[in-house]
Parts: C-alpha cells; sequence; structure tokens
C-alpha cells in the first residue's frame, strides 16, 4: 500500500496538471575536463529565484556517447536530506527526479532561493577518446505532459516550471582551461538562449563578444548530433550579433518538430552549446 501512495505523490508533484510554465530558473551542467581513461564527476545545479523547491525532474543525455558514458548517479549536496530521489541510467540517457518532503518522512527543508548543487553523475572516458576533443551533457527538453522531463515545483505540486537548460561540455584533456565555477560567464563571448523557445515559425539566436573576432560559427543540429545548419563569420566587431532561424536545414528543407540544440565556436574553440524546441 505504501509503495501505491509514494506512486500516485510523484505523479501528483512531478506530473500533475497545474500551473505549467516557463521559468526564468535554470537547470546548469558544470563544464569539466578528464583525459581519456579517466572517469569524471559531473556536478548539475539548480538556480532558483521564485520559490522554494520541493520536487524537481530532470533529463540528460550524453551527445556522442561513443566516447563516454555515464556510469554512476549520486544526490548532491542540496537534496542529501531529500526524502525521495531516483535515477534511471539507459546508455547516454539519464532521467532523475526527487522530492523533499514525503507524508511520514523527515520533513527536511525545501530549497530556497540560490544556486543548489542538484545531482552528481560520473562519465567514464574511453581511452581511445582523441586528446583535445570534447562530449557535451545537455538536456532532453520535452516539457509538454505526460513527459514534462524537465521541472522544478513547489510543496503543493500545482506550481509546475520548466528551466532555462544550459547543458554542459567534457574536454577530453588535463585539466586547464576551464573555470570550476559555472555560473562564470566566458571570456571572450557569450551564448545566449534563444527567443523565442519553444518557436514555430522562427527563433532569434544571439551571441555577444568582447573583443573583436574572426573564424567565428554558429552550429544547429538534431539529437542525434546531425548537423542542420551552420552560419561562419571571418570577423565580426564586439558586441552582439544575431541570426534568425526559420527552422529549415542547409538545404532549405523544413525540419520536424523536436529539440535542436545549437553551439557557439571561436577560433576553434567551443564556447557553449544550448538546446531549443521546435513547434510545428
Amino acid at each position: 500500500m505504501k509503495s501505491i501512495n509514494l506512486t500516485a505523490l510523484i505523479l501528483g508533484l512531478l506530473l500533475a496538471s497545474g500551473v505549467f510554465a516557463q521559468s526564468p530558473d535554470s537547470f546548469v551542467v558544470e563544464d569539466s575536463c578528464a583525459m581519456p581513461g579517466d572517469t569524471v564527476s559531473v556536478s548539475i545545479y539548480l538556480r532558483n529565484t521564485q520559490f522554494s523547491v520541493a520536487g524537481f525532474t530532470m533529463r540528460f543525455v550524453l551527445i556522442d556517447s561513443f566516447y563516454t558514458s555515464f556510469i554512476a548517479v549520486s544526490r548532491g549536496i542540496a537534496v542529501a536530506g531529500f526524502d525521495y530521489f531516483n535515477a534511471i541510467l539507459n546508455d547516454g540517457n539519464c532521467r532523475i527526479s526527487g522530492i523533499a518532503d514525503l507524508p511520514g518522512g523527515n520533513s527536511p527543508p525545501l530549497l530556497p532561493a540560490g544556486y543548489h548543487e542538484m545531482v552528481r553523475v560520473s562519465v567514464e572516458i574511453s581511452e581511445f577518446a582523441p586528446v583535445g576533443g570534447s562530449d557535451s551533457i545537455l538536456f532532453l527538453d520535452d516539457s509538454l505532459p505526460p513527459d514534462r522531463d524537465n521541472s522544478i515545483s513547489d510543496s503543493t505540486g500545482y506550481i509546475n516550471e520548466v528551466p532555462t537548460l544550459d547543458g554542459g561540455i567534457i574536454i577530453f584533456d588535463a585539466q586547464s582551461g576551464i573555470d570550476d565555477n559555472p555560473i562564470e560567464l566566458p571570456s571572450r563571448a557569450r551564448l545566449f538562449q534563444n527567443y523565442p523557445n519553444p518557436f514555430n515559425a522562427e527563433t532569434r539566436i544571439s551571441f555577444a563578444l568582447v573583443d573583436e573576432a574572426g573564424n567565428i560559427e554558429l552550429d544547429i543540429f538534431d539529437t542525434m548530433g546531425r548537423e542542420v545548419k551552420s552560419y561562419f563569420w571571418n570577423g565580426l566587431y564586439a558586441g552582439e550579433h544575431y541570426v534568425i532561424w526559420d527552422g529549415m536545414n542547409k538545404d532549405g528543407e523544413s525540419l520536424t518538430s523536436g529539440v535542436y540544440f545549437y553551439r557557439l565556436i571561436l577560433s576553434n574553440s567551443i564556447i557553449d552549446r544550448k538546446s531549443m524546441t521546435l513547434l510545428k
């Protein structure tokens, strides 16, 4: 009987209907570095600003699992006292959910406004991974019922919001050149979340440079890692720049609804990657 009640509560908190909207808060994957053959622990954070968080769910993937694989998941510091924490690993796909306070539980405090470590995921790097190469941990963003892969909720379960989803990169190299603080802005450029998101006809993708730069590339690719559109600039001045993407590939063909990823590359170095949702 207890397991039935637990299942009902989880569904009520994480999948219930109610107020469900795009949030100014965010899930953030920490950038990291590891040599081929090593294992790296990657932290995933929640930045919440509006209400105390009582429940969450997130789903993320390794964009190229040929050289990397998830091997373990554990609680982050912020949810060490949560009554419920569950992680499901399936190849390069990971889904996690947590609830702070269950009936008859320990009544732990909810997560107040702040920056919280929610999850630690261990990623194994193949010994055959090319030094200087990389892989990314990106969120799967299916925010429509009944899946709602990424969400946060309050203690009632009726306020459910979809955070902004900021993926992270794993460099196959020694620890160098990666800032341990994931909330620091890139020193030379910044990639912004597209707007609107989700979008139908078109969306604006913006980025900013703090110095004049050349050899700039903006790529868009699907969940299988296939490039669908690319933009190139040989030189741009400091300041904000943008492109308008109409949801078509490089051959002028209209793409289907789904999650797409985009990344900014500056002088052959990946600055940042983000996800967006196309709805037809």
